[in-house]
Order: structure tokens, then C-alpha cells, then sequence
């Protein structure tokens, strides 16, 4: 079995550290991203099976992000999880059914376990 891709987004080197973490506990494949752009660029070339976001980014947050990869055919379809700094960060107004907010801090066992179910199964 191959092991899923998960793009992780997160302009704090600190959180996207941390988050890569989890995400190679979770036995996925990394591809981290610091920027919006970025994650495109890297969609181009891989497609992921999940994508981890913060919600807010340097060059733009979630619905930037959407607004660039969710006319991709390839790309409709992949979950994302979305890691808001604070609860004031949180816009559920942004969500459909393959976007899923997670009320911060998760656990990284909490985490690890979003990540295998959104990676593996699909949110």
C-alpha cells in the first residue's frame, strides 16, 4: 500500500515543524508549504490525499487557498484540514463537505488521528 500525501501549509516554521511531526507519526508523506503559492506549485507536480492548513497564511488564508486549488478537477475532491490559531480564527462559512475546521489547540494524538482518518478515509 502506498503511503498518503498530506500538503501542510502553515507560514510559522515553528507550526509547521510541529505539524510535520504528527503528520509523519501519522506514516504519511510530507510536503510542507509556507505560502499559498507554494501549495499550488506543489499541487501541480503531486496531487495530495489531504491537505492541513493554518487558517490564516502570509500571502492569504483558507478561502484563498480554495479559491486557487478547488477549480483544479483533481484537486475538488481532496479533504482539508484547517488548524486555526484561536477560536476567533475559526470561519465555518468557508466549509463545505470536505472541509473541516478543528477547534485549536488539538492534541497531537487528536491531531495524528484527523490525519490518518482525513488522509486514509477521506474527512
Amino acid at each position: 500500500m502506498t503511503r498518503p500525501v498530506v500538503l501542510l501549509i502553515d507560514s510559522d516554521d515553528a507550526q509547521r515543524q510541529a505539524h510535520g511531526d504528527v503528520v509523519r507519526r501519522a506514516g504519511c508523506w510530507l510536503l510542507p508549504a509556507a505560502k499559498v503559492e507554494d501549495a499550488v506549485v506543489l499541487c501541480s507536480k503531486i496531487r495530495p490525499s489531504l491537505i492541513v492548513t493554518a487558517s490564516s497564511l502570509i500571502d492569504g488564508d483558507v478561502g484563498d487557498l480554495l479559491a486557487k486549488l478547488r477549480p483544479i478537477p483533481a484537486l475538488a475532491s481532496v479533504p482539508v484540514l484547517v488548524l486555526p490559531k484561536t477560536e476567533g480564527d475559526m470561519a465555518p462559512s468557508l466549509s463545505d463537505d470536505r472541509v473541516r475546521w478543528v477547534s485549536p489547540p488539538p492534541s497531537p494524538d487528536a491531531l495524528k488521528a484527523l490525519i490518518e482518518e482525513g488522509a486514509v478515509r477521506g474527512l
